[in-house]
């Protein structure tokens, strides 16, 4: 029994086909769902870390407000004018006590000697060498200046200066107040910086002031990577990627502050950065759990399919595939055996069944009608072979009764030809027994017929005593009645010539005994060759005399549309070529 092995697969992978194309605009949506949530998150992340950056913007701006105002009120007091030491000390000390943020408040000359400090005992000083100083003494303006050791405690400070001006407008001494770098720590914590990232608080020249989460391999007061201070340099709000000396990615986000709002020279740099796969990692983890999501349904969808297919599709074909095979091996009562209120196979199956039924009820119908013409065929077999065997008795009657009519003649020449009568009709009786012995009554087997009818005429002719010699041979050969009649009296006439007038008893005797040759073979596709010779006398043979039996030979020549040719070298041969 036939299996449905590659029709199966075939009918399973369209089936997958169809679900993967009802499928496929789904895994699209999802992929541009998962695109889209992984941009949002990535969006969200640089939000995340923008916010951060706004927020300690703000808090470092709070910071220079305050540092600007708390200088601003300290260079308005007279006692910087009097130089009252003393007076100045206890100022700055209380002030100091106030504002916990910064380690030291101190006062200095034009010239960078401080003569006024919160601590006491710490004055006399110089700051002229400070780069915030020698910017306020530039400017006239509020500065801010580099990561420093303050002098005073020896605390990691950023330093803050104001110029003091006197009633000509010059600048009279410099009042400067040191932040604590470690007050920064106050201003990240409460989650301000998103997990994963890093705040840091850069000064102009590159130097860290601050980072959060502290890194040992980079402590405050290490100057950053050049390419990095280069790409905060490059404007005044930075958002991009950034290759850190390692070769790995980084994502930066930075704004540049001035501590004076008329300057246009940063003197903060404050960014936040993480590693790119931070940013771009849990993005790309969403689209791969959608797309994992949407592969696993694929393919739950395609289990799904090859089960229920195989067992409400496949089965059932394989179902009507057998039933059809046993159709084919002729067993037409066989039926799908699958329900035909089932969908469409169900529809075919009743197709099938009708079709099989229909099949069957013709099948019965042809046994019957063949049965019926294999009996009319069998009683008109043997109704020919019994007229075909009346026929020949009929002929050998009407040969018996030429001979008893030729017994009362004494002429030799007229019993001669009631002898010549009876051969023929004996040739024709000849040709209906071999219909009515043969299993085909529609031909003749020539070839066989051949050798018997020429038997008979030479045993009809000629005394056995003669020594004359008989050679028959023919290729096999069938032919109907109306071909083989004509043939077979053409043979007789011209083997009865040859045994009549070839050997005349009393001619001198010769070396070679007497022959006569029968030959029929095919020369063509659709031609025969009929040749009959013999070895003896010509005399009168070869005479334009033409006789009854020759010019029966021509009828019945043409009669096949043959043709018939004579020559006398050596004896007599005969020629006569027919179609078949």
């Amino acid at each position: 029994m036939t299996q449905l092995s590659v029709g199966s697969r075939s009918v399973l992978a369209r089936l997958l086909l169809i679900v993967l194309c009802a499928i496929t605009p789904v895994f699209g949506v999802v992929l541009w769902t998962g695109f889209q949530l992984q941009r949002t998150a990535h969006e969200q992340a640089i939000d995340k870390a923008v916010q951060a950056l706004m927020s300690i913007e703000h808090q470092q701006r709070m910071v220079f407000h305050s540092s600007r105002q708390l200088l601003l009120s300290l260079s308005l007091w007279p006692s910087i004018d009097e130089r009252n030491h003393e007076r100045l000390n206890d100022l700055l000390s209380d002030q100091l006590a106030v504002h916990g943020t910064y380690a030291t408040i101190v006062i200095a000359d034009r010239d960078g000697l401080v003569f006024a400090s919160a601590h006491a005992g710490t004055s006399g000083f110089s700051v002229a060498d400070r780069d915030y100083f020698q910017r306020v003494m530039e400017t006239g303006r509020f500065s801010v200046g580099s990561l420093v050791a303050s002098r005073t405690t020896g605390s990691p400070v950023v330093p803050f200066a104001l110029p003091v001006l006197n009633e000509t407008g010059s600048i009279d001494a410099v009042v400067i107040a040191s932040y604590l770098v470690d007050d920064y720590h106050a201003l990240f914590s409460g989650g301000v910086v998103p997990p994963g990232w890093t705040a840091e608080i850069i000064d102009r020249n590159g130097v860290y002031l601050f980072r959060h989460p502290l890194f040992a391999a980079t402590p405050l007061g290490t100057t950053v990577h050049p390419s990095l201070l280069a790409l905060l340099r490059t404007a005044p709000r930075v958002r991009g990627i950034w290759t850190n000396p390692g070769g790995n990615e980084e994502y930066v986000v930075s704004a540049a502050m001035s501590a004076d709002p008329m300057s246009d020279h940063a003197d903060l740099y404050l960014l936040v950065r993480t590693p790119a796969e931070t940013v771009f990692l849990p993005g790309w983890g969403i689209v791969w759990n959608l797309v994992t999501l949407a592969v696993l349904s694929l393919v739950f969808a395609g289990v799904v399919t090859t089960v229920l297919g195989r067992r409400t599709i496949i089965r059932r074909l394989n179902m009507l595939v057998a039933a059809s095979d046993a159709i084919a091996c002729g067993d037409l009562s066989v039926r799908s055996g699958v329900a035909h209120d089932r969908g469409e196979i169900g529809a075919v199956a009743a197709a099938f069944d009708a079709m099989a039924e229909a099949l069957q009820a013709r099948e019965e119908a042809h046994d019957i009608a063949e049965q019926t013409i294999s009996a009319a065929l069998t009683e008109k077999e043997v109704l020919l072979q019994e007229v075909h065997h009346r026929v020949k008795n009929n002929f050998q009657i009407v040969s018996s009764l030429l001979r008893m009519q030729s017994e009362g003649f004494d002429d030799d020449a007229v019993r001669a030809q009631f002898r010549d009568a009876e051969n023929r009709i004996r040739s024709m009786a000849l040709i209906h027994e071999s219909l009515y012995q043969s299993e085909s009554t529609a031909d003749i087997d020539f070839q066989k017929y051949l050798a018997t009818v020429v038997q008979s005429i030479h045993s009809s002719n000629v005394d056995s005593s003669s020594g004359i010699e008989i050679d028959v041979n023919a290729d096999p050969l069938h032919l109907s009645l109306d071909r083989a009649v004509p043939l077979a009296l053409i043979v007789n006439e011209l083997v009865s010539n040859s045994c009549k007038h070839a050997f005349v008893p009393g001619d001198a005797p010769s070396e070679t005994p007497g022959r006569i040759v029968v030959r029929l073979h095919q020369t063509d596709r659709n031609r025969f060759e009929l040749l009959v010779a013999d070895n003896g006398r010509v005399n009168g043979r070869a005479s334009n005399r033409v006789g009854l039996g020759t010019q029966l030979v021509q009828a019945l020549t043409e009669q096949l549309n043959g043709t018939i040719e004579y020559s006398f070298e050596s004896g007599t041969r005969c020629r006569c070529r027919f179609p078949v």
